[in-house]
């Protein structure tokens, strides 16, 4: 095994989590390393094994807990390992330290984010070929656009038609946010662009969640949203009947060929009888996946796998006692899905688990 599979600190990242060896260590056997590699704390100087995390925030940190905690316990003393938080648009910056080599995992949603990294598209300004799948950590999603009833319209060609001043609360526009991008892109395939939203009175309100978004229409600064976590809504629905609004069918499909994007129906009265009134066509926002380098051993990549198929009664815990309305994660898991739906190769090593396990034919 490679006894070093990390190399700098990820710039713009805190460490949040760091759990060391016990006991002390000789030095350990590496390979020619950068000098920030001798730096920072004793047992991580001194670690046989060293492996990082971009842990990114929320449920992305928890998963990387779980596999850091997994993995520690399975490959014993002279291992260490550490998990950053992103400042900022957490899948952008942690998925482009992984690409870096910065990092040795990362956890990003939807799987879409991963395939336009690889290829440069999208918000990724740079291609990040090497970057390969673990497991998908299943949960079902969607990114819903949805109007204040006062407005008076149910379709984008409406609100375009009409010049409404739509004030529209979305991920941050233009700043490397997945939910900000796709909204972007769905406006443009209506021909709508954030200078005309400007010039009919309206703007967007960068919202870094969709319980915000919800919020910023729940206050009047907002009357119109598109947001992921679909049942963050359910706050917003109880109160205002919103209008959900569809994505006609040729965007859905100049989305899904140009980025890669899949493609979903909001259900008929999932929120409550007749609402929304009808299927809604929308874009897929489903499913956290961790992701590695093709450079990180097979063994290490393997182990990963492992863990995540092998714990997950562990990290179910946190979201079985949810009530059903709060619950982010889909449980409970199946493993005989948690390779697929990756968005990008799986690295060889998990590969082989999963082939092991009898989980992939």
């Amino acid at each position: 095994m490679k006894n070093d599979i990390a190399r700098t600190v990820a710039a713009g990242f805190f460490c949040v989590v760091l759990v060391g060896c016990s006991g002390q260590q000789s030095s350990p056997q590496t390979a020619a390393e950068p000098a920030e590699q001798t730096s920072g704390p004793r047992f991580w100087r001194e670690a046989k094994t060293r492996i990082r995390f971009a842990g990114s925030s929320s449920n992305l940190t928890l998963i990387s807990r779980y596999l850091g905690e997994g993995m520690y316990r399975r490959l014993g003393a002279g291992t260490v390992y550490a998990i950053y938080g992103a400042r900022g648009h957490a899948y952008y910056d942690g998925l482009v330290s992984l690409g870096e080599q910065e990092v040795d995992f990362a956890v990003i949603t939807p799987p879409v984010t991963g395939k336009m990294a690889m290829a440069g598209k999208g918000y990724f300004d740079k291609a990040y070929p090497n970057l390969r799948a673990i497991a998908v950590y299943p949960q079902n999603d969607w990114v819903g656009c949805a109007v204040h009833p006062d407005l008076g319209v149910s379709s984008f060609e409406e609100i375009k038609e009409k010049r409404v001043p739509l004030k529209l609360a979305t991920g941050p526009v233009g700043q490397h946010d997945g939910v900000g991008f796709l909204t972007e892109q769905i406006l443009a395939g209506y021909g709508i662009t954030l200078e005309d939203l400007k010039s009919w009175g309206g703007t967007t309100l960068p919202s870094p969640s969709a319980g915000d978004a919800v919020q910023k229409v729940l206050a009047g600064e907002a009357n119109a949203l598109c947001h992921e976590f679909w049942k963050a809504y359910y706050p917003l629905v109880e109160k205002i009947p919103v209008r959900f609004l569809s994505v006609r069918e040729d965007i859905r499909d100049q989305l899904a060929q140009e980025f890669g994007y899949q493609k979903v129906m909001i259900p008929k009265g999932v929120y409550r009888p007749n609402l929304p009134d009808r299927d809604i066509p929308t874009l897929d926002f489903s499913d956290w996946v961790v992701i590695t380098r093709s450079e990180v051993p097979d063994d290490i990549a393997y182990l990963a796998a492992k863990v995540a198929v092998e714990d997950r009664a562990g990290f179910e815990e946190f979201y079985i006692h949810q009530p059903e309305r709060q619950r982010s994660m889909d449980t409970p898991m199946k493993p005989e899905i948690m390779w697929k739906n990756v968005g990008i190769p799986l690295h060889p090593g998990a590969e082989k688990y999963y082939r092991e396990a009898g989980l992939m034919k």
